[in-house]
C-alpha cells in the first residue's frame, strides 16, 4: 500500500485516535489539589463543562474527553479568554475513578521572551472528594 494514496482529512491527527467519550455528561467532581488550588468540573453536556477554581465563578469550556481504561479518563480543554492570545492556557485532568486519584496538566505559552511559542507545562496532583 503507498502512504500517498491513504485518504487524509486535513492532516489531522485526530483520525488516529479514540473517539470522543461522553459517559461524564451530568457528573460533578471536586478535586482536592495539592497546590493549594481545589478544583471543580461539571460535566454539563457531550462536550461541554462548567469548571471552578476554590468556588470561584464557573467558566464554561468545551472539552475533549478519552478513556484510558475502565475507569479512567482524559479530559481536556483550553481556558477560553485565553485563545487567541500570545498567554494560550490548557487544561487536561486525568481522572482515576478507581483509586480517586486526579492528575492536572497544565499547557501555557507565552512565558519566554526568546520562544514565545514554547509550551511549558506544570503539573498537580490531587484527589477526588466523594459525596
Amino acid at each position: 500500500m503507498n502512504l500517498r494514496d491513504y485518504p487524509r482529512r486535513f492532516y489531522a491527527i485526530d483520525q488516529f485516535c479514540q473517539a470522543h467519550c461522553s459517559e461524564l455528561k451530568g457528573q460533578s467532581f471536586f478535586f482536592f489539589m495539592d497546590g493549594g488550588y481545589d478544583y471543580k468540573l461539571n460535566f454539563t453536556g457531550d462536550n461541554t463543562l462548567t469548571w471552578a477554581i476554590n468556588d470561584g465563578e464557573p467558566t464554561e469550556a468545551v472539552f475533549e474527553c478519552v478513556k484510558g481504561d475502565e475507569n479512567t479518563y482524559l479530559v481536556d480543554f483550553d481556558i477560553v479568554e485565553t485563545l487567541g492570545t500570545a498567554q494560550r492556557y490548557n487544561e487536561l485532568f486525568v481522572i482515576d475513578l478507581d483509586q480517586r486519584l486526579v492528575t492536572r496538566v497544565t499547557c501555557h505559552t507565552g512565558y519566554n521572551a526568546r520562544f514565545p511559542y514554547l509550551i511549558g507545562v506544570e503539573y498537580d496532583f490531587g484527589a477526588i472528594v466523594m459525596e
